[in-house]
């Protein structure tokens, strides 16, 4: 299937990004270990990893390779989250918590090392991320935050508002919490590389509807 004819919506990365591959509408039934549901960051990425595992995969996908919010967001790469911070994520899971925040802490490292090993031009740039400080009172977050992550080996750093000023080029932040391993992408060119890598003779990769599957088989819905 010519994926020249997917209507995208007008958008900054479309406008600046290189087409995706083309990929072959499926047409009856097709067999692989594992079918992978769609072709968004999870997927591509799962299917991606057990490739990489030696295991026949294939992804089914409606329209193409990050063509809903993998393709469409801001780009930011945060290894962190909004509100809730390591100690409070291991106390309300556990061990489960633990190795969650390891995964997050580790997981911008892990987007840019991928797409560097496979040389995915997605205009990567790993120079951290600031949640800057807006009020004198919320210094103390980011004190929290920096003091958490330090303590489960993230690289973090507290800025102060002089150092924000320089680094922001605005008066406007009383300092602010950096973490060194974020940065930002190109979400659509992350995605369509993603499916040149899977792209391969130990991977499949289509587009339809899936209609079901069982022992291995998908077959395309209409």
């Amino acid at each position: 299937m010519d994926t020249a004819n997917v209507g995208w919506p007008c958008s900054l990365w479309v406008a600046v990004t290189p087409p995706g591959p083309d990929l072959p509408r499926l047409i009856g039934t097709a067999a692989a270990d594992v079918v992978v549901g769609g072709g968004g960051f999870t997927g591509l990425s799962a299917a991606l990893h057990l490739r990489e595992a030696g295991v026949d995969v294939a992804i089914v996908e409606a329209m193409e390779p990050g063509w809903g919010a993998s393709g469409r967001n801001n780009g930011q790469v945060i290894p962190t989250l909004s509100r809730h911070d390591p100690e409070d994520i291991i106390a309300r899971h556990g061990a489960a918590g633990e190795r969650f925040v390891g995964l997050l802490r580790d997981s911008a490292s892990v987007l840019f090392d991928l797409a560097r090993r496979y040389q995915i031009q997605a205009e990567l740039e790993q120079t951290g991320w600031v949640q800057p400080v807006h009020s004198p009172g919320r210094i103390n977050i980011a004190e929290r935050r920096v003091r958490q992550w330090s303590k489960f080996g993230a690289s973090v750093e507290l800025l102060s508002r002089d150092e924000a000023r320089k680094m922001l080029g605005s008066e406007a932040w009383f300092g602010g919490f950096w973490n060194r391993s974020g940065g930002h992408i190109n979400p659509l060119a992350l995605s369509r590389g993603l499916a040149r890598v899977v792209l391969d003779p130990a991977a499949a990769f289509t587009r339809a509807r899936p209609r079901s599957a069982s022992n291995g088989a998908t077959t395309a819905g209409s």
